[in-house]
């Protein structure tokens, strides 16, 4: 990595766990610890224009998960009761050095593109599900025996009835609505649209490759680039 690249990096890197750990973050998220509680494994963003959000965690290292990032992705669609309404697109393996340059060299990092269908704050009507392009990158670090999970979520077409559509039409905004051919459908209704399990090869490639011109993963993928540990003694307790 040349001098010039290091400094693209680091340049406007964001202090996290009181500055262990340093990582960029887009000037249009904002730290949410300023207005709610946060675990302090945890730091979380949110662009309040977009709905969309970055979550770093530190959690204990899963030894028998075998592909970490799978093995978070599918953590997170439980948390978000979304098991039976998410899919993974793609999955890669990150390597220290070329693909994470701050990074230590025993570090293990693999990533999962996915998607998932979630209802926000636990919305029970079947017309509230927003369809969410879930990026998770676990960085495993082996001599802590941690895995540093970075998880961005971006919010695609919003349910009908979904509290952050709502909000974003009050604000002048006209989302994308979550439903097929427009019209509004259960969860599991606008799954079938979705379902990975019921798509060809190409079709496969045709969502990554739609994914990949968003500006979303472009930060996603610069975000994970950008991690770097400052203080080993965070993990020392």
């Amino acid at each position: 990595m040349t001098a010039d690249d290091h400094d693209q990096l680091v340049e406007h890197s964001t202090g996290l766990f009181g500055g262990a750990i340093e990582a960029w973050i887009p000037k249009t998220f904002v730290d949410s610890s300023n207005f709610r509680q946060v675990p302090d494994n945890q730091e979380v963003f949110v662009d309040l224009d977009t709905d969309q959000s970055i979550i770093v965690d530190l959690l204990q290292m899963e030894h028998e998960a075998e592909v970490p990032a799978v093995f978070h992705f599918w953590e997170l669609a439980d948390a978000n009761s979304a098991r039976d309404t998410s899919r993974i697109l793609r999955v890669e393996q990150l390597r220290p050095g070329s693909d994470l340059p701050l990074m230590e060299p025993d570090t293990q990092i693999t990533v999962v593109i996915g998607q998932q269908l979630v209802s926000k704050y636990r919305e029970r009507t079947p017309e509230s599900g927003n369809l969410v392009n879930v990026y998770v990158a676990v960085l495993r670090l082996p001599r802590v025996e941690t895995d540093l999970v970075i998880s961005y979520n971006h919010p695609v077409a919003l349910g009908r009835l979904s509290s952050s559509r709502l909000a974003l039409e009050s604000a002048g905004s006209q989302p994308e609505t979550a439903a097929v051919g427009g019209v509004s459908t259960t969860a599991l209704g606008v799954l079938g649209q979705y379902d990975v399990r019921g798509m060809g090869t190409e079709e496969v490639m045709g969502a990554l490759a739609e994914l990949e011109g968003d500006i979303a993963i472009a930060n996603f993928r610069r975000i994970v680039r950008s991690v770097a540990v400052k203080d080993w003694s965070l993990f020392a307790g």
